[in-house]
């Protein structure tokens, strides 16, 4: 009984078979091998490119931060130099990728009288059947860069010890005793010795203190030389720029650039994925990384059961292996965070994510256009 059975479908499937024109595969380990020639194509998955900037901030103390408060009264100074991280921005792009598990072989008939032709994309997607597909853009690849200035606290601090040394004068005296009289006499001994970090602080305190002082004087009108306006402007800013270079050596500075980082990412089956990890004092880790704490990107599935239901029924209607396959696109609300607080939210198709059908292959409608990002039906038509 089983064997008949068993028979009974075979030739049923030999039936239907012969009795289409083109034949469409799906193919999995089971699938039957086809009779006649034909070409392989795939139903296309959506991955996303994720670029992450972050900001680099290098803090750098200057070499006179111990005499700040002593010298200048400053007390907010760098002290220690140290690192820090901040996400700076997000973008997502979106591209389009073979789906592995929707390879399909399309067996033409063996002998047809009626031409037949198929456009597929280098990456075996297939695009449209007896007709052109318009061309696709070309998604332009980001590249990582970045910027950093010059630490300028070893020019200035150079300035300085191109004079580095000062004079120590000795004062000699000495006793000479003539019969019953004592003669002092007094002589001077001049050394030069290395000026020591106060007295590099001391003398830089004073510039700053001077530059500031002639600042005023600018300003206020107390030099007897005026200056034209333009010629004022012009010294001011020189003189701006010289205080804060000088100051630099008692607060620090700070060197900033930017980083980007680039992540590839295809949804499966489980909503939610793992980019990479994150720690404001480490910058970029891999995830899972117990140093820092994991970007994470979320997409929300759209539901519509009654479509499910309806396409289910039509598919049932539609032979075996008759009909192209393609899906039905739905928008997928998608989030990346980190500790909780949104980074960067859009709303775009996912191809997966899509239902899955299948369309007939009618000599009436034999034309068609697919989309390669969605696998939906882009035109369709005689």
């Amino acid at each position: 009984m089983r064997y008949k059975t068993l028979l009974a479908i075979l030739v049923i499937l030999a039936v239907i078979q012969s009795c289409s024109n083109i034949s469409v595969y799906h193919i999995t380990k089971d699938t039957p091998l086809p009779k006649n020639g034909g070409f392989f194509f795939a139903l296309p998955s959506t991955a996303f490119n994720i670029e992450i900037s972050v900001r680099k901030t290098r803090y750098i103390p200057g070499p006179y931060a111990q005499f700040a408060g002593k010298n200048l009264n400053l007390s907010n100074v760098i002290t220690e130099e140290k690192l820090e991280y901040q996400i700076e921005d997000v973008i997502l792009s979106q591209n389009s990728v073979p789906d592995p598990d929707l390879y399909f072989y399309l067996e033409l008939p063996a002998k047809s009288k009626e031409s037949f032709s198929a456009e597929i994309n280098e990456l075996g997607i297939l695009t449209s059947l007896n007709m052109s597909a318009p061309k696709s853009r070309e998604q332009k690849t980001n590249r990582r860069t970045g910027s950093a200035s010059n630490n300028k606290h070893d020019e200035l601090k150079l300035e300085f010890l191109t004079n580095s040394l000062k004079e120590k004068i000795d004062t000699i005296i000495e006793r000479i005793q003539v019969d019953s009289m004592v003669i002092e006499k007094k002589s001077y001994r001049t050394n030069l010795i290395d000026k020591s970090d106060q007295d590099f602080a001391s003398e830089i305190a004073d510039k700053i203190f001077n530059l500031r002082k002639f600042r005023m004087e600018l300003i206020s009108g107390e030099l007897e030389t005026p200056y034209p306006g333009a010629s004022l402007t012009l010294m001011l800013a020189e003189l701006d720029r010289m205080i804060e270079e000088n100051l630099d050596l008692f607060t620090g500075t700070t060197e900033a650039s930017i980083e980007k980082h680039h992540f590839a990412f295809t949804p499966g089956t489980t909503p939610e994925g793992i980019i990479c990890g994150f720690s404001k004092i480490k910058g970029i880790l891999p995830g899972g990384n117990p140093n820092g704490e994991d970007i994470v990107i979320t997409l929300t599935l759209p539901e519509n059961q009654s479509l499910k239901n309806f396409t289910t029924r039509c598919d049932s209607l539609v032979e075996i292996f008759n009909g192209i396959p393609y899906r039905i696109p739905f928008l997928s609300q998608i989030k990346i965070s980190y500790l909780s607080q949104s980074l960067y939210e859009t709303t775009i198709p996912v191809a997966q994510y899509g239902i899955l059908t299948r369309m007939p292959l009618d000599k009436k409608y034999l034309k068609h256009i697919s989309s390669e990002n969605t696998g939906g039906i882009r035109f369709i038509g005689k």
